[in-house]
């Protein structure tokens, strides 16, 4: 039995701030906060309206907050 705070499926490290994860199939998501091992998420594309994980232990990390913030540091040397 897994707990919303156990790493998912594969070892890997649970969904952290700032991560973006598929939350449903073709639904993502962006987590905002980590409240008692339940990621809360809100919408990628606007700012409004956050909600608790449904499922915890179903979200899939798509790409990690450190991998976000390199690709924009890449790009600020692009001028």
């Amino acid at each position: 039995m897994t707990t919303p705070a156990d790493p998912p499926e594969g070892g890997t490290e649970p969904p952290g701030v700032g991560d973006v994860v598929e939350y449903a199939p073709g639904r993502t998501a962006i987590v905002t906060d980590v409240r008692a091992g339940v990621p809360w998420l809100r919408n990628r594309y606007s700012f409004t309206g956050e909600w608790p994980a449904d499922a915890p232990a179903e979200i899939r990390v798509v790409r990690r907050r450190a991998e976000r913030e390199w690709q924009w540091e890449g790009r600020a040397g692009e001028q």
